[in-house]
């Protein structure tokens, strides 16, 4: 009864406090006896008398889902809208589960280990035997550059949940950063299994399987990836430098201008497409100029929602001098 929903007209008038949070929404301009009575009941924290549209007795306290308002923003696709919710909520109970996987989860996205750690290693201390949490954990020991401790992580998530696709995706892919390329292929077949459309982990398992030259295998995955998720850049990347490997030079610049068609937001297509021509132009052996690319190049991501996680991310550049900073960047929603 109390979720009015009415349209709104400028000029809107509000009621924030010193916080910058709305307590009242005007429909038309409030006057002066009004506005009074109002910050009285601000200045009270009677907010019973500010929401109720009419005298009355709350039978019960009214309350408001400060995480249900985080995870809206969350899903819709902004996430740095959704902390100052996700925040609130830890502020009345620190030790809201979900509130502190998410908050991991976003700054992971994000780029901010260090900020997200404390939050993780909250929710795991809350929840030791929480596939969610662990996986989180994997992800945040990945991304600063720990693959042994992140495996370890993983593991004791898939104890907790044996076929759980996203935890054994991103165990393959810590896995490969150790080298253990058979155990990484084991535990992506099996996340391919049993997500068989998964384009991460397609892509991650056709990588496994090109740093061992058996580009053969690896192609079709690729293709798989890319028809699972048509603008996988990874996925789109790696095609290409497998195709340079067996000396199709302009099967790999059509790969790539595939990719700058269906993102053309994502620098890295065109940084790679440019160094395919200039490979092209100084190179006078392609398919052996490229022979290292399945091993440099090196980029974990990962990225959460409020309510699951999936696969951190290994992918390939072109850049066969250094390997580039692991990052942040993926995981699914549930």
């Amino acid at each position: 009864m109390l979720d009015f929903r009415g349209p709104l007209e400028l000029p809107l008038t509000l009621l924030v406090d010193d916080r910058s949070r709305a307590h009242k929404v005007y429909f038309k301009p409030p006057n002066n006896t009004q506005k009074e009575q109002d910050l009285a009941d601000l200045t009270a924290r009677n907010r019973v008398a500010l929401a109720l549209p009419f005298l009355g007795t709350a039978l019960r306290p009214f309350t408001r889902s400060y995480f249900r308002h985080g995870a809206a923003f969350y899903q819709a696709g902004f996430p740095d809208q959704a902390l100052p919710y996700l925040r609130e909520t830890l502020s009345e109970n620190p030790d809201n589960f979900k509130a502190l996987l998410a908050i991991g989860q976003i700054h992971l996205a994000a780029g901010r280990p260090g900020e997200a750690r404390p939050f993780v290693e909250r929710a795991v201390a809350l929840r030791p035997a929480s596939p969610e949490a662990l996986n989180n954990l994997g992800g945040l020991e990945l991304a600063e550059d720990q693959p042994a401790r992140a495996a370890a992580a993983f593991e004791k998530a898939l104890e907790a949940e044996p076929d759980l696709a996203y935890a054994l995706a991103n165990a393959g892919t810590a896995y490969s950063h150790l080298g253990k390329l058979d155990q990484a292929e084991r535990a992506l077949r099996r996340a391919v299994e049993l997500e068989p459309k998964d384009a991460d982990a397609l892509d991650q398992l056709g990588l496994v399987l090109a740093r061992q030259d058996r580009l053969d295998e690896a192609k079709p995955l690729f293709e798989r990836a890319i028809e699972a998720q048509r603008n996988h850049v990874s996925a789109i990347s790696n095609l290409a430098v497998l195709f340079l490997k067996q000396s199709k030079p302009n099967e790999a610049i059509a790969a790539l201008r595939y990719g700058i068609r269906v993102a053309p937001g994502d620098e890295r297509l065109y940084l790679n497409l440019a160094k395919v021509y200039v490979q092209g132009e100084t190179a006078n052996e392609p398919a052996t100029s490229c022979s290292s690319c399945f091993n440099s190049g090196l980029t974990a991501r990962w990225r959460g929602t409020p309510c699951g996680s999936s696969p951190c991310h290994e992918a390939l550049d072109l850049d066969l001098r250094r390997p580039r900073r692991r990052r942040p960047g993926r995981a699914r929603r549930s």
